[in-house]
């Protein structure tokens, strides 16, 4: 649905969207293993970091559409 306005380029748009989901991915994953050297505490500061950032996007997005949680 996301992409019927594409029409026939959609396959195109959702392969270009997934190649920078994917990239930016790889780059925020980078900036964290980079500072694993004798112990994980930065691979989960870095978990809970980005689930704290995803979670205020959600509800950032959400609150923008109107709808509520409660």
């Amino acid at each position: 649905l996301a992409l019927e306005p594409m029409g026939a380029l959609a396959g195109t748009a959702s392969g270009v969207a997934g190649a920078i989901s994917l990239g930016g991915a790889a780059l925020l994953a980078a900036i964290f293993s980079s500072q694993i050297n004798e112990s994980v505490t930065p691979l989960i500061i870095g978990y809970l970091f980005y689930s704290s950032v995803s979670l205020l996007l959600i509800f950032f997005a959400e609150s923008k559409r109107g709808l509520s949680f409660y």
